[in-house]
């Protein structure tokens, strides 16, 4: 694990300790206006927030595990980069469990004041959740609302699927096919450009 701490972080650390020690009360790890700027659906405000996420997340998935990759802790400011797993042994969007586990990239970041947690932001990979579980499309082909019965078009897993791919698409990425004729030339530019710089073809690979 790779850890930075930056000068005058120390205090950040200890707050952190401090916010993860569930016996200690809540109002001496977080401040009486604590915000969550990407709270779950139904979870209350104020400190006890996280840690009512984790424990409605710890119902659907056991088994969980947090492999922290990165940790960068500032004088107001501590982020975790980390890979989240876990077994789908419950239920999770109105699906029966599946015994499948997922292991998804998870990012925390949590402010400090005063000594104590003021607020967090956070984002985990659902989608990809949904995805290894088969519970949700993992190609756009089979996202389209088109082709999809009255059934699936209801899943919330599925519209979330199809969401990030029509917003994957509306933003060029390569899962979307590239329409004629501008593309084509562009393409046609690049090979050009490869070839003369270096007419052994050894120009490296191609970068979009």
């Amino acid at each position: 694990m790779a850890t930075e701490v930056t000068e005058g972080a120390q205090g950040t650390l200890a707050a952190a300790k401090r916010v993860a020690d569930q016996s200690l009360p809540v109002e001496d790890r977080f401040t009486s206006d604590f915000t969550d700027h990407d709270p779950a659906a139904g979870q209350p405000t104020g400190g006890t927030g996280p840690a009512w996420f984790w424990e409605q997340f710890g119902k659907s998935f056991s088994d969980l595990e947090r492999d922290v990759i990165e940790t960068i802790a500032t004088p107001t400011k501590l982020i975790t980069i980390m890979n989240l797993s876990g077994t789908h042994t419950g239920d999770f969007l109105g699906h029966a469990a599946t015994g499948k586990r997922f292991t998804v990239r998870n990012v925390q970041v949590m402010g400090f004041r005063d000594g104590k947690a003021c607020d967090r932001c956070g984002s985990t990979d659902e989608l990809g959740i949904l995805q290894q579980l088969g519970l949700a499309c993992s190609s756009p082909s089979f996202c389209e609302p088109d082709g999809a019965d009255e059934a699936s078009a209801r899943d919330p897993a599925q519209r979330l699927a199809r969401l990030v791919h029509s917003t994957r698409r509306h933003r060029g990425h390569q899962d979307a096919p590239r329409p004629e004729g501008k593309w084509r030339h562009q393409d046609q530019s690049r090979q050009q450009y490869r070839e003369a710089r270096d007419p052994g073809g050894h120009a490296g690979p191609r970068v979009d």
